[in-house]
This record gives C-alpha cells, structure tokens and sequence, in this order.
C-alpha cells in the first residue's frame, strides 16, 4: 500500500487500501468519506516502456487515518461525520 508523510501527518492511498480490502469502486467510497481527511497529491508511480523502467508523478488520492477506519467497518461509512452519531440507551 502506498503511503506518504506530509506535514507530519500519514496518508493511505484510498485505491489501495479498497484493493486490499476487495472493495470494488474507491469513487463511491471517496464520496462517502469526511471530505477534510481526503486530499489528491502527486505520487511517485513506478512505470515502463520499451526503454526500460522509470517513475512518474500520478495526482492519487490518499485519506487519513481517521477515514481508513470506515474502510473496515463499513457501518461508519453512513455517517460523514461518527463522532456527531447520537446513541440511545
């Protein structure tokens, strides 16, 4: 799974994390998460051709830990925001 540090900060490749979890359309799932914790940023993607291998910027989309968490608990997916989900007792 690719994975960047910026700012200090850890970022998961959203494509890749569905991949390992067999989830099969990142895009529905990317509208479903917490917006601020969803960036796009250029990423290092390995590549060849005819004259040999090389690595290119791809713009990819990474999320935060904080909306990798959904990703294995899909029920938190329903929610944009699951601290706010109000519980009853």
């Amino acid at each position: 799974m690719r994975v960047i540090v910026k700012d200090g900060k850890v970022w998961f490749c959203l494509a890749d994390a569905c991949k390992a979890l067999e989830i099969r359309n990142p895009r529905q799932v990317k509208a479903r998460l917490d917006s601020g914790g969803v960036h796009t940023m250029d990423a290092p993607t390995p590549s060849k051709n005819q004259h040999g291998e090389f690595t290119y910027a791809r713009p990819t989309t990474f999320i935060d830990e904080a909306n990798l968490l959904p990703l294995y608990l899909p029920e938190l997916l329903r929610f944009k925001n699951p601290r706010r989900v109000k519980t009853t007792r």
